[in-house]
């Protein structure tokens, strides 16, 4: 039927389009904000970065380095990495970096471009990222002088990717087994539990080189279903869970309050949890956020992403409630 056509003309349609915006765009200037756009270029946003970068942001930076390096502050010089979501560039979590080395923390963000998860929108895996996740926790291990494990701040789809990076299984032809080198995963908005019911649908992934004989359809096909059947929960017990999610918008079509925003949180939860009447982020609800055997913090009025004109996790207030998981 036409409609049917339509259909799935459009399954294929709008993903090339979104990876080809991807493409097109210079490093960290497409991401989710649920205020405006779906997509937007955060021209803005890399323009705030390098003034930061420039003149006495660059000093502030240099202080708050060496005061993490020396143990100074809360954070007594212990390593973080922070793990961009998808389709965020590493420049979208520069001032999170900048206020957690000021709090004496030796930050890192595994270096991601915007453009560089156009290949997920065809069915590639997540290789890709993991290992930059793999170089960026080397590196910062080498860094500290008595060889502390570090603790991962895994953001949106970076918190299951931090748990695919953790395990030993093989992936997609290649082994990381990196759970002996963190203490502590704080995941961020995170749908673990998503079931990926895009409106726009899910190219399948095709990957090689794993144990295909203990891993279902719906596993071979989906890196997070993948890591949902090989490291269930908080699955490994030398590291601390904790999920976080931020209660922030109630997903609704109708009736009193609604919005731009609850219409698109409601299509998010939708396709997370099937159920888009439920409370969230605006992009990550409750439901998909909370991983089974992990500690959990819910954040009233946090947003999913560092965009204006909302709140997120990184915000001082928010990140007041959560920077003792850290430690």
């Amino acid at each position: 039927s036409i409609e049917r056509g339509v259909s799935r003309a459009m399954r294929w349609f709008l993903p090339w389009l979104a990876a080809c915006w991807a493409l097109a765009l210079p490093s960290g200037q497409l991401g989710l904000d649920t205020h405006t756009k779906w997509l937007k270029p955060r021209v803005h946003r890399r323009r705030r970065a390098n003034l930061f970068r420039r003149g006495c942001g660059a000093r502030a930076s240099a202080r708050a380095s060496d005061k993490a390096r020396t143990g100074g502050g809360s954070g007594g010089g212990d390593p973080l990495l922070i793990l961009p979501g998808f389709l965020s560039g590493s420049d979208n979590y520069i001032p999170l970096r900048e206020e957690l080395r000021r709090r004496g923390y030796q930050c890192e963000i595994v270096d991601v471009r915007a453009r560089d998860w156009a290949p997920t929108f065809f069915g590639g895996g997540f290789n890709f990222y993991l290992d930059k996740l793999d170089e960026a926790v080397k590196a910062l291990c080498d860094s500290v002088e008595d060889a502390r494990p570090v603790r991962l701040i895994g953001h949106s789809a970076g918190g299951w990717l931090a748990r695919l990076w953790m395990g030993g299984e093989i992936y997609n032809g290649k082994k990381y087994d990196g759970a002996s080198r963190v203490s502590t995963l704080v995941c961020l908005g995170t749908p673990h539990y998503s079931q990926e019911k895009y409106p726009f649908g899910r190219v399948p992934e095709t990957r090689v080189g794993e144990s295909v004989d203990v891993l279902d359809e719906r596993a071979r096909g989906s890196s997070l279903w993948f890591t949902n059947t090989m490291y269930p929960g908080a699955f490994h017990p030398n590291v601390r869970y904790v999920s976080i999610c931020g209660r922030a918008v109630k997903g609704q079509v109708s009736g009193p309050g609604v919005s731009f925003d609850s219409i698109f949180a409601y299509s998010s939860y939708q396709a997370n949890s099937g159920d888009g009447n439920l409370w969230g982020d605006g992009v990550t609800d409750f439901q998909s956020a909370r991983l089974e055997g992990t500690e959990w913090l819910e954040l009233p009025d946090c947003g999913h992403s560092p965009n204006k004109p909302y709140l997120w996790y990184g915000s001082d207030q928010f990140l007041e409630k959560w920077e003792p998981y850290l430690k």
